[in-house]
């Protein structure tokens, strides 16, 4: 069994974050039967608890304790080891009442986690009385080391941990019986000093799962409000402000761009990526009139391929319109999401079109960089590769095929390229009959003919260019969001060599996979 508990102790209007706290803990966690949610309060509170509480669908536990003051509020944490039933869980979650749950609350529970480890986010530096101060000896400690904030704390039913909190209490009693000031943030400091001097802590764990600075975009599971301690007015208002517009929906998106196709392709995987991260809203369904800049392309063939990608997505991760062509559409959008949030009282009802690329010159509004978007690929791959639409590629499967895209025509002297190094390294693979190359231009590439190379010109439609780069055992990329798009969507496996100079925003645009020509060594 797990246990989630809360502690409402010295203010009776903490009883209202709690209740914005259940309230997402029923629209968004997605409590099992085998949770269970423990409320450590006041005899004095427990009626008004259980009135507002009948609301809610789950079934909650008491723990009474007969404390007003507000430092003994919050201690009052760390006597869940003395609760009659703690011996029924093994897992145990503790949460401040500051929090709103934004997510599946069993990726927590589904963890790994060591039986003599207390989990926290990290935060802070020892060095300050928030996180320790005095209580350290520095010289046996760095001032500098990484505290963690005790508003959120996970850990296993063991001795180990039970021993911990004993000592925390203690160790507090001491303090309190010497008549020393309370510390500003309460027991914290006492938490910190005692996890860390015994090496009972891990402050790295909780970090894709726990946000202590809380934006609309933001998709940890845990979002919580910290502030001074029993600030409840300033951590009240902004909850339900959150709560507000968390319930309103998220800003609703779609590729709006225009330009060439694997420009708005790579624009849209992106803003896909946001989407599935629960950022933004993607609306599948809405129909744009696409327009592509191109002279080697079936039309419909690029729609039907678009479309039925992101049916694929929406089968997955679902939008939230059902009818989104009743929306106003908001065209060339260069704000931020948290800007439209802000400033647009009826965002809920419009739809904002983004590029997701940008110009090139830099990155636009809400990019969705690599480090995310890696956890996306593998649905985004599923959607755009295992797509009815997209031919095979036109090379035989049985060779080492290596494809290479040689940008020329109207990207000469307008863009950074770096040819010159590509094509050394193209003319390395045309040394060995093991490889097969083949090289897709826009341009005159007759001096890179070899016995090995097939030529590809700018007549050979798009879509089978993107299946030639997708497939390819090594892809050579070029500054073109067409070949980004291709390794972003293409297997994991798959060697990528780039450019080693392009655009200022191309390195953002790359996986880190990707391998400069300079530093590529033939095996």
């Amino acid at each position: 069994m797990n246990l989630i508990y809360m502690c409402v102790f010295h203010n009776e209007n903490y009883i209202n974050l709690l209740q914005l706290l259940m309230k997402s803990f029923v629209k968004n966690a997605n409590i099992k039967d085998n949770t269970d949610i423990l409320i450590v309060t006041s005899p004095l509170f427990l009626a008004k608890i259980k009135v507002i509480f009948a609301e809610f669908n789950i079934q909650f536990k008491f723990y009474l304790l007969n404390l007003s003051s507000l430092f003994e509020a919050g201690c009052s944490r760390l006597n869940i080891f003395n609760y009659t039933d703690i011996n029924l869980y093994k897992n145990i979650l503790y949460l401040d009442t500051d929090i709103l749950i934004n997510g599946d609350i069993n990726s927590i529970f589904n963890l790994n986690i060591e039986k003599n480890k207390l989990y926290a986010l990290e935060e802070g530096e020892i060095g300050h009385e928030i996180w320790g101060g005095d209580f350290f000896d520095f010289s046996t400690y760095d001032k500098k080391q990484t505290a963690f904030s005790s508003g959120v704390l996970y850990f296993y039913n063991d001795l180990s941990i039970k021993q911990l909190f004993y000592d925390i209490l203690g160790h507090i009693k001491q303090h309190v019986y010497k008549n020393k000031p309370i510390p500003q943030c309460l027991d914290q400091p006492f938490i910190v000093y005692n996890a860390i001097s015994q090496n009972k802590y891990d402050n790295q764990l909780m970090k894709p799962y726990v946000t202590t600075c809380p934006t609309p975009t933001s998709n940890e599971t845990i979002h919580h409000f910290a502030g001074g301690p029993g600030s409840y007015s300033t951590k009240y208002n902004k909850m339900i402000i959150f709560w507000n517009r968390m319930n309103k929906g998220k800003v609703n998106v779609f590729q709006g761009g225009g330009d060439g196709f694997g420009h708005q392709l790579e624009g849209t995987i992106r803003l896909l990526s946001l989407h599935i991260n629960k950022k933004v809203n993607y609306v599948y369904n809405h129909k744009k009139n696409y327009s592509f800049e191109h002279k080697n392309f079936n039309k419909d063939g690029l729609i039907n391929y678009i479309t039925s990608a992101l049916n694929t997505i929406n089968n997955e991760s679902p939008s939230n319109i059902c009818e989104p062509n009743t929306y106003t559409i908001i065209s060339n959008n260069q704000r931020t999401i948290e800007q439209i949030i802000t400033n647009d009282n009826n965002y809920n009802k419009n739809i904002y079109y983004y590029d997701g690329v940008g110009c090139g010159a830099s990155l636009p509004p809400n990019f969705e960089n690599n480090q995310e978007i890696e956890h996306t690929l593998p649905l985004i791959r599923k959607a755009f590769v295992e797509n009815m639409f997209l031919p095979k590629p036109s090379y035989d499967s049985s060779f080492i095929n290596v494809v290479c895209h040689i940008r020329l025509g109207d990207a000469v002297g307008t863009r950074i390229l770096d040819n010159v190094n590509i094509c050394k390294i193209v003319r390395k693979f045309q040394e060995n009959i093991k490889y097969r190359v083949t090289i897709h231009s826009n341009g005159n590439i007759e001096s890179l003919a070899s016995n090995n190379t097939i030529l590809k010109g700018e007549t050979v439609d798009v879509l089978n260019v993107l299946s030639d780069f997708i497939n390819a055992d090594i892809l050579l990329i070029n500054y073109s969001a067409l070949s980004i798009s291709a390794h972003l969507l293409a297997d994991p496996k798959q060697i990528v060599i780039c450019p080693d100079k392009a655009g200022i925003t191309f390195q953002h645009r790359i996986l880190k996979k990707c391998i400069k020509c300079s530093n590529y060594k033939m095996e």
